[in-house]
């Protein structure tokens, strides 16, 4: 579909004892956000509409917020 999705080096089936063993939800945070705005990108092209600026992603904790 042409949309940047960049991938974390943690393995996803390992989120589970990241969150619950280690309580690290900071890093879930990181791993998943850029599946949420990968997904953020990816509706708007299926319905033939703009694909979302840069300027528009807005991620939790951030100051713009």
């Amino acid at each position: 579909m042409g949309v940047f999705s960049p991938r974390a080096d943690q393995d996803g089936r390992k989120i589970r004892s990241v969150y619950y063993e280690e309580g690290d939800l900071e890093f879930i945070v990181r791993y998943g956000g850029p599946d949420v705005v990968t997904a953020a990108r990816i509706y708007p092209h299926m319905r033939g509409e703009p694909e979302l600026p840069d300027s528009r992603v807005v991620h939790a904790g951030d100051k713009r917020a």
